[in-house]
């Protein structure tokens, strides 16, 4: 035992320092054992694995940069894999083609039931068009959006999945108007007409559906992965 000289604490004799007062005297000399680690000779010098260090800061975090544990088990990536290679260019192709389309009103020669032909729809409800370029110019920017967010999510861009999800909303958003537009271009019109042309906005509303859910699973899906995309 030995005694501080300054608040007369008693220490051990291999303390450094006094706790009490926090007066700081010579070491020791001794000799450390062979390959081992001696705080006293370097304070600078790093302790060993797991040892000691006099100097460490207590509430520094030991590991400020942790690595992923090798041992956990990788998550599948089947979905990533099928919207890369597959989902979003049929996606835009898809667009491209619904976009000319009803740009051009040649929709009407395909889901018309009546025969009538676009120029035939617009002499009897001429906002009807406005809305059909409207959404066709939506479909158009929708299939450029899809090409972007593919080769965003190929690269692992940090904003690829943010991207896959603007696709699915401005698709959502499309959908939603042209049902809008669409029943506010026709007004007030016979049952029958209704009937005819009722097959437009049901698809466009099954479309709006499947859009909001397939969002969601997304959304769901690359939120558990959003470490991967960091570039």
């Amino acid at each position: 035992m030995k005694i501080c000289p300054k608040c007369n604490a008693q220490l051990g004799d291999n303390m450094t320092f006094c706790p009490t007062c926090g007066t700081v005297f010579s070491a020791p000399q001794q000799q450390p054992p062979v390959g081992g680690y001696n705080p006293y000779s370097n304070p600078q010098q790093q302790p060993p694995m797991g040892g000691y260090n006099p100097n460490a800061n207590p509430y520094a975090n030991p590991n400020p940069n942790p690595q992923p544990n090798p041992m956990a088990p990788a998550l599948p990536m089947n979905w990533y894999k099928f919207l890369i290679y597959f989902m979003l260019f049929a996606s835009a192709a898809l667009n491209v083609i619904s976009g000319i389309m009803y740009i051009t009103g040649s929709v009407y020669s395909i889901y018309g039931g009546s025969g009538a032909n676009a120029e035939e729809i617009y002499r009897y409800f001429p906002n009807l068009k406005t809305v059909d370029i409207i959404y066709g110019l939506f479909a158009l920017c929708c299939a450029g959006l899809a090409i972007y967010a593919r080769f965003a999510l190929a690269g692992f861009k940090r904003n690829g999945p943010a991207l896959v999800l603007a696709v699915y909303a401005v698709a959502a958003v499309a959908n939603l108007f042209y049902v809008i537009g669409f029943n506010a271009a026709l007004g007030e019109v016979s049952q029958y007409i209704q009937s005819e042309m009722s097959q437009f906005t049901t698809s466009m509303i099954t479309s709006l559906i499947v859009s909001v859910v397939v969002a969601i699973l997304n959304l769901v899906y690359f939120n558990k992965r959003k470490h991967l995309f960091v570039n």
